[in-house]
């Protein structure tokens, strides 16, 4: 078995603390997480084990230390683009795990999955909702049969942002990962989004929880 991934959580927001833990006791075999970046103003106490870096200090952390991987929690611009920070990260050869696309352009972020390819690193996007233990559970008793395969699916999406592409990569990334399959048709209008996978489960996204 190979050994897990040196691992950096990238937190500015300081929104993956809590994740830390789970991250240690349910993906150790993947992860080993050696530095924690956030901001060390932060008025928030978060119980944190590994050593803490500040993001001003990040390139020279990657740079001066082995590392494999790199998780990306944070979701606000004002520490700046994370475009930036995945880009440094997949220039160095680390595999990039990203809560979700943040980019003032789509060009820029496609950028960095060419970097992804040249480098042979992986880049990863709206995996955030793989942490929560109880879709975990569910995945699992799909997958052995516990849970017959579904005829149709509906996901109700955080908020009223389903126009919004992060949310929407998150919530495809949650049906790929449970359902094991890539859809193969998507239709979206009027706050509504309809998927076909080639099983031929349907699913449907929306912004307001279903009856």
């Amino acid at each position: 078995m190979a050994a897990p991934l040196a691992t950096v959580v990238y937190d500015v927001d300081r929104i993956a603390g809590h994740h830390c833990e789970h991250i240690r006791q349910s993906f150790r075999d993947q992860f080993c997480i050696k530095c924690y970046v956030s901001p060390s103003s932060k008025e928030e106490s978060i119980e944190v084990r590994e050593e803490t870096v500040d993001p001003s200090d990040f390139n020279a952390y990657i740079t001066s230390n082995t590392i494999d991987a790199v998780l990306v929690f944070s979701t606000s611009k004002k520490e700046g683009s994370l475009t930036a920070v995945v880009a440094t990260c997949l220039e160095r050869g680390c595999h990039v795990f990203t809560v979700t696309p943040e980019a003032s352009e789509v060009g820029l972020f496609k950028n960095c999955f060419h970097v992804a390819k040249t480098k042979q690193a992986m880049l990863f996007c709206g995996n955030s909702r793989r942490y929560d233990t109880r879709l975990k559970r569910f995945r699992q008793m799909y997958r052995s049969g516990a849970v017959s395969m579904p005829q149709h699916v509906e996901v109700a999406a955080k908020g009223n942002h389903l126009g919004k592409h992060r949310d929407f990569v998150r919530d495809i990334d949650l049906l790929t990962w449970v359902l094991g399959e890539y859809p193969s048709r998507i239709q979206s209008k009027e706050g509504r989004s309809h998927l076909e996978y080639p099983s031929g489960i349907t699913a449907t996204i929306t912004s307001e929880i279903p009856d």
